[in-house]
């Protein structure tokens, strides 16, 4: 049906005139005996035209004289021939052209008649449908499209929440899938479905590099939102489409959660794939794998065949992740006074990717000892601050966890709070799915993360409150080797545009120190971001197991800390008994 008011009217007088019920049962007797008269009367009236255009001078049907003349020759013509026909069983002889006109007027009427005996079929089965689920009180209004209205009736209680409820019933019974429900009109409901959600099986041979695009993060592949405008050049078997998200467009925080096996790694990989793509916008990227190193283990691959200096990997270095949660908080202030310096809004390349495979790795862990924890609680500190603060700076924070309660992930309030962008899997439970969305505003969009399969999640972001469900293409374990890194010496250049700005939160860091960090010293800060030569000697070292440092001779005020330093190092040369390393360690001191 068009979306007209006059269809309106005609698709509401048809559950108005009682030609089914509630329930959707057809009265047969009344919706017949209307459709005889419809059809009567039409009949006739098309009869009557062609009896004047006939029998008489077309340019004088113009007046309603002459039309009056004809409609009684047309009566007496009609009364003859029945009455004769019925007195004396003779028929009085028709000419072959109304012969021909008694023929012809009788289509349209039967298609009117077949047209609206169809439409109250189908209204009644799908008002059956709606009386299966216990919502008897909507009646079909009129369909635009993949658009369904629904209005309600007058004077019976209103239970859109039954619609949310009931939404997945009603989508099989309907035989429609990805049905989706929002409020229309003063009382009614408008119903949105759409095509089957692409499987495995649909997508099977397409590659994730077939997808990349410049400046863009490939999310995955699923279908258009129902009245979302799009090139329809860009639709797959002329119904998915390849979703997208502009790199500067990427908030600072990003949550891939999802149940084990849901495919939270292979969606990882998806994205470090587009990453590697367009290295060229990537200033630095830190990936932590506190699970065994065993992601992380391809990449390191990668940076030792490329030697970007782009890369660094943390594995199961607790110490060293501090390190560097510490020197990009101090990145991050150098950065904000970049761009009030050059009164820029925000960063719009160089950007600095940090990711965690599984967070609660880190972050839901027990310390044992009082070291233990104030070193937990720098990571959390530190970790906190930048999602809270790097949002401009060109900070892109993804993080992979199982779930969003705080019970299970360790995540502070203020870290999910700053997280805009959550790409979930598959949930076990409604509990999680409501710690990400209100479970009754995904509903009506007909999206349920606890019936996803292996693959399909759905991209929420709510810096614009864009929604998509998409399945992100299998990426095979050996996907490094078909990555080229391009080399770049941008990134050079904007660290030597940084530097003052990095000697500048170096400072207000240490003026704001009560004591020297025992970890990860001021001039190695200094160090790791090339500005050592400001800043006096260390006190300490940190060592990243993943880019070991070179030593930096000791103070003569710190010489017997940093023996006791080295001779701990040493340890396991004197469990082992290795006497020869040990003679030669000693003689080095």
């Amino acid at each position: 049906m068009n979306n007209t008011k006059s269809n309106e009217k005609a698709t509401d007088a048809i559950y108005d005139l009682g030609y089914y019920n509630s329930n959707g049962i057809i009265n047969h007797t009344k919706l017949k005996s209307h459709l005889m008269v419809l059809f009567m009367w039409s009949y006739t009236f098309l009869l009557f035209g062609c009896y004047g255009v006939i029998y008489y001078d077309v340019p004088a049907l113009n007046s309603v004289e002459a039309w009056q003349d004809i409609g009684m020759d047309f009566y007496m013509f009609h009364y003859t021939f029945f009455t004769t026909y019925f007195t004396t069983n003779e028929i009085i002889p028709i000419d072959s052209m109304y012969l021909m006109a008694l023929w012809v007027c009788l289509v349209p009427p039967l298609v009117i008649y077949a047209l609206l005996y169809k439409r109250v079929i189908a209204n009644s089965k799908f008002q059956a449908a709606l009386s299966s689920v216990g919502l008897s009180q909507y009646y079909f209004h009129k369909r635009a499209g993949q658009n369904i209205y629904l209005k309600f009736k007058k004077g019976t209680k209103n239970q859109y929440q039954s619609f949310l409820n009931q939404l997945e019933n009603l989508s099989q019974i309907l035989n429609v899938e990805n049905l989706r429900v929002k409020r229309y009109g003063e009382n009614g409901v408008v119903l949105q479905y759409s095509h089957g959600f692409p499987t495995i099986d649909d997508l099977k041979g397409y590659k994730v590099s077939n997808f990349l695009k410049q400046n863009h993060l490939f999310l995955g592949i699923g279908l258009p939102n129902v009245g979302e405008v799009f090139d329809k050049k860009e639709l797959l078997h002329n119904k998915f489409l390849a979703r997208y998200m502009r790199l500067e467009d990427i908030p600072q925080g990003v949550a891939n959660l999802g149940s084990a096996g849901g495919g939270k790694s292979n969606t990882m990989n998806q994205y470090l794939y587009s990453l590697f793509y367009n290295f060229e916008w990537v200033h630095y990227l830190y990936l932590v794998d506190f699970k065994g190193g065993i992601e992380a283990e391809p990449i390191k691959d990668l940076e030792a065949r490329f030697k970007s200096g782009k890369i660094d990997i943390l594995d199961d270095n607790r110490i060293g992740l501090y390190c560097v949660l510490k020197r990009l908080y101090v990145i991050n202030k150098a950065r904000m006074q970049y761009l009030k310096a050059h009164k820029m809004k925000k960063m719009s390349a160089h950007y600095i990717v940090l990711i965690f495979d599984e967070l609660a790795e880190i972050l839901d862990y027990a310390p044992s000892n009082k070291e233990e924890r104030s070193l937990q609680e720098k990571i959390a500190f530190y970790l906190e601050s930048l999602l809270r603060t790097c949002r401009s700076q060109g900070f892109k924070i993804f993080y992979s966890t199982q779930s969003y309660l705080s019970t299970s992930s360790g995540l502070s309030s203020g870290m999910k709070n700053n997280t805009k962008l959550k790409i979930t899997h598959q949930l076990g439970s409604n509990l999680q799915v409501g710690t990400i969305k209100p479970i009754e505003e995904l509903a009506e969009l007909g999206i349920f993360p606890t019936k996803y399969d292996v693959g399909k999640n759905v991209v929420i972001n709510e810096a614009n409150n864009d929604i998509y469900e998409v399945r992100s293409l299998y990426v095979p374990d050996d996907f490094i080797e078909d990555i080229v890194l391009k080399p770049s010496d941008a990134h050079i250049l904007f660290e030597e545009e940084l530097k003052p700005f990095y000697i500048q939160a170096i400072d207000e860091l240490k003026k704001s120190a009560k004591e020297e960090d025992a970890y990860y010293s001021i001039y190695e800060l200094a160090n790791d971001l090339g500005v050592e030569e400001h800043f006096q000697a260390p006190i300490t070292s940190c060592i990243i197991e993943s880019q070991p440092k070179e030593s930096v001779a000791p103070t003569p005020t710190n010489h017997l800390s940093d023996l006791a330093s080295k001779m701990r190092s040493k340890k396991a040369l004197i469990n082992e008994d290795k006497t020869e390393e040990i003679d030669s360690f000693i003689s080095s001191l």
